[in-house]
């Protein structure tokens, strides 16, 4: 059994120990493999004293398994497979070896993290050992976790869901991808207070399989809608729902696209809603899916990253974006021919072959109809009695119904109602209520004045405070925290929105996305919160929104190149619409310099995320609209630009910009001249320049005073990998590896990871130019593995291209072939 270790060396593989009275499990088994993480880097740490602490570590595993009734089966290196009869005993086994490994007096001095795998399948003996399946897919989700994780198949986490140990949890990472198995395992992380949990995303495992959102209520009636949608997706490549607002068409599609999901056919979703600009529907949909637009025509690399996925993609919330939704279907369906479009929208595409299937309201004649057995539904979650209405009580509802013209969302409005008035009192008031609001809305149809007097009733139920929130959310794009809440509401009450924000999401108005931390409201809900502001209170929020923002990216982004980065870049990821939805209204306002100050906070993400054109765009714009910005603040914007222009190939544009943030850089923006200086000369030694070698090193002396008088220690990591660049240009390997050893001793100390996963990359380069072409495999595939981990699109492809070398020069030429192939895939995305 080969372990999915690093490759490192190891000492020869032990025979296990012969136990006459040990039977391997047979059926049902729950297999638990482990490896260390890391032990290339121990083995040339520890020398001789590896080889003992090996043995120790394999004698403490098996002593474990057997301690809980389980049976080690192989072992290979630093990498061990043990066989349970029960689930439970090797979830109690997981526990044990990671709480006694992250105990300091196991291995006094060292860190020893084992990443495990557990997975439960079908196998039968064979021999000393196993040959099944199970095995080789344990190995898989093994290779997956990072060091003290324990990661679990979905077989596995049935079997112990309800029998875990004390303090035990599951959380639920998503389905995933695993090399030579088609069908994607969705995985679990086993949680415990003693554990670690704050674990990337699994490395190394396929594309994420992006499962919808599971709803909190039940999906009532639409039999024969849901079948006819059903058979015109069969049918058609493009099936888009129509319908007016409140009509329930993203329910209905939702529920269409989770039962294609349930017949295995994968499906995304794309929420428009929160997107204002059509130029970047592409941007949208290429977030859901987990790909990366860089440089070039959007929608032609959006095209190429779908070209060959069999896939339903639901387009959620077009009806605002008509012209940019038609244009991107029709051009992903002529280059896909294995993509499907559902789409909702209040009219239809206008797109050839496009079938259009009406959402209409439900139906409210008898007792049984959908529009009852739905709003009985869900007032049966405010007033229990309900569940068993009597005669009355059908009565009023059949009322209610039939004057809310059966439109989903109303229904669910009133229901909500009922927390806090009587049903006939609900009745009663809604021919009032509706009059009222018919005369507050004006010139729309019939149909959307009778959803905003839904809307209404329980909006104006709100206490003065509930209702500045309300209003406030609607300036929110994508989601958002109670203390940008605070930040935009809090001056319209005086400070402490939270109670109020509370109390608005307890009545539905704002959805908490549980776990995330962050609340949404629904675009019908956010349209109408809007119309209850006149213009000079929807300025004075969006004002607050911007400069919320600016200080959200402003204090997050020093945090970007150290250790403590991981949560900031989440933090980003989580707040991109609302970071495009504040620049475009500063833009728009006249706000240059505000606007700017987002641009130049976020630039590194963007050049990490591969946001290539998007970023770059913005930045243009803020610059344009900024000329008389502080220095410091425009020198940090013309050095994004030079990054990402980097990434662009784009060089006259590098120069230009580095020259100019080299010679109006002002004292205080020294981490920016710092970076700078060191970007010009690797530019210049690129471009082959005779000097740029010896101007460097002038360079660079005042890049590190600029860096150390701004209190940044991470450029001088940044000058190490470049004299490591230089000394590879000049063939002096020697040289090279010396200085990029100091780099990422540097990177790993301050946390850097990017200058890491850089340097190792080089020195993966220089390992191949002198013909040691193991190492250099195994620099390439270190650099990976940081990549990876931060979701480094960017440094993911260049790692990638160089291990496609590597791995051929070394005598591998169909894994190069492999990764290769990755690296294309990965480039059209």
């Amino acid at each position: 059994m080969a372990g999915p270790g690093d490759g490192s060396a190891r000492p020869p593989r032990p025979r296990i120990p012969d136990e006459p009275n040990v039977v391997l499990p047979s059926g049902v088994v729950t297999f638990v493999m482990a490896d260390i993480e890391g032990s290339t880097g121990l083995f040339h740490r520890l020398g001789d004293d590896y080889v003992p602490l090996l043995e120790q570590y394999r004698a403490l595993l098996q002593r474990i398994c057997r301690t809980h009734r389980g049976v080690v089966v192989d072992e290979d290196g630093d990498g061990l497979l043990a066989a349970f009869s029960d689930a439970a005993d090797a979830i109690a086994a997981c526990i044990e070896t990671q709480q006694t490994l992250e105990d300091p007096a196991t291995f006094p001095g060292i860190e020893v993290l084992a990443r495990v795998g557990v997975h439960t399948g079908e196998a039968t003996p064979v021999g000393a050992g196993y040959v099944s399946l199970a095995v080789h897919q344990v190995a898989r989700i093994c290779a997956g976790a990072h060091g003290g994780q324990v990661l679990l198949s979905e077989a596995t986490a049935a079997a112990v869901r309800h029998r875990l140990p004390a303090n035990a949890a599951l959380t639920d990472l998503g389905s995933f991808r695993l090399r030579g198995f088609p069908a994607p395992e969705h995985l679990s992380q086993l949680s415990h207070p003693d554990l670690r949990s704050d674990f990337p995303a699994p490395r190394g495992l396929g594309d994420v399989v992006v499962r919808l959102p599971v709803p909190l209520t039940s999906f009532v009636g639409r039999e024969r809608e849901l079948i006819q949608l059903g058979a015109q997706i069969a049918a058609q490549r493009l099936v888009t729902v129509v319908g007016p607002g409140g009509s329930g068409k993203t329910r209905l599609a939702l529920e269409a696209a989770r039962r294609e999901e349930e017949r295995g056919t994968p499906v995304v979703l794309v929420e428009l809603a929160g997107t204002d600009d059509p130029a970047l529907v592409p941007n949208q949909v290429a977030t859901a899916l987990g790909v990366g637009l860089s440089v070039g025509n959007p929608l032609t690399a959006l095209a190429d990253a779908v070209r060959e996925r069999h896939l339903l993609m639901l387009l959620d919330n077009c009806e605002h974006l008509l012209d940019a939704a038609a244009e991107l279907v029709t051009t992903l369906l002529a280059r896909s021919p294995e993509l499907t479009v559902l789409a909702t929208t209040r009219q239809p595409l206008g797109v050839p072959g496009e079938a259009v299937v009406p959402c209409e309201p439900l139906t409210v004649d008898g007792a049984s109809s959908d529009a009852v057995r739905l709003f009985l539904d869900r007032a049966s979650l405010a007033v229990p009695e309900l569940a068993t209405p009597s005669e009355t009580d059908l009565e009023l509802v059949r009322r209610l119904c039939t004057e809310l013209d059966g439109l989903p969302l109303a229904l669910e409005l009133a229901a909500a109602t009922l927390t806090t008035l009587p049903l006939p009192e609900l009745v009663d008031g809604l021919g009032d209520r509706f009059s009222l609001l018919t005369q507050d809305l004006r010139g729309v149809p019939e149909r959307q004045r009778t959803l905003a007097a839904t809307i209404g009733w329980s909006v104006d139920r709100l206490t003065p405070a509930e209702l500045a929130v309300f209003t406030a959310a609607s300036v929110f794009s994508g989601g958002f925290t109670a203390d940008a809440v605070e930040a935009v509401a809090g001056p319209e009450i005086g400070g402490g929105t939270l109670r109020p924000l509370r109390a608005v999401a307890d009545q539905s108005l704002i959805q908490l996305r549980r776990g995330a931390g962050r609340y949404r409201m629904l675009e019908t809900l956010r349209q109408y919160a809007d119309t209850r502001i006149d213009d000079d209170a929807r300025r004075r929020l969006k004002d607050r929104h911007v400069t919320y923002l600016v200080a959200l990216t402003e204090r997050l982004e020093p945090s970007l190149r150290t250790a403590d980065g991981a949560r900031s870049w989440r933090r980003l990821d989580d707040e991109r619409s609302n970071i495009r939805t504040a620049f475009a209204h500063a833009l728009a306002t006249g706000q240059g310099e505000p606007a700017l100050r987002i641009a130049a906070a976020i630039n590194w993400w963007w050049y990490r995320r591969g946001q290539v054109q998007e970023g770059r765009r913005w930045l243009a714009d803020a610059l344009a609209a900024a000329p008389d910005a502080p220095p410091a603040l425009r020198a940090r914007a013309l050095l994004g630009e030079a990054l990402l222009a980097y990434l662009a190939g784009d060089v006259v544009t590098i120069r230009d910009r580095v020259e100019q943030v080299v010679h109006t850089a002002p004292d205080e923006a020294g981490d920016t001249l710092a970076l700078a200086l060191v970007l010009r000369a690797f530019v210049r030694a690129l471009l082959g320049e005779a000097d740029a070698v010896t101007d460097f090193e002038l360079d660079a002396a005042r890049a590190i005073a600029a860096a150390e008088s701004s209190g940044v220690a991470w450029v001088r990591a940044e000058i190490a990998m470049t004299r490591g660049q230089f000394a590879r240009f000049a063939g002096d390997a020697d040289a090279a590896i010396a200085h990029l050893d100091e780099a990422e001793q540097i990177a790993t100390e301050v946390g850097h990871s990017w200058a890491v996963g850089s340097a190792r990359w080089v020195r993966a380069k220089v390992l191949l130019s002198l013909g040691r072409h193991q190492e250099a495999v195994q620099a390439a595939a270190a650099a990976v593995s940081v990549a990876l981990a931060d979701d480094d699109a960017t440094g993911t492809l260049a790692v990638l291209l160089t291990g496609a070398g590597t791995a051929t020069a070394a005598g591998f030429p169909r894994q190069g072939a492999v990764i290769l192939g990755a690296v294309q895939t990965l480039a059209r995305r």
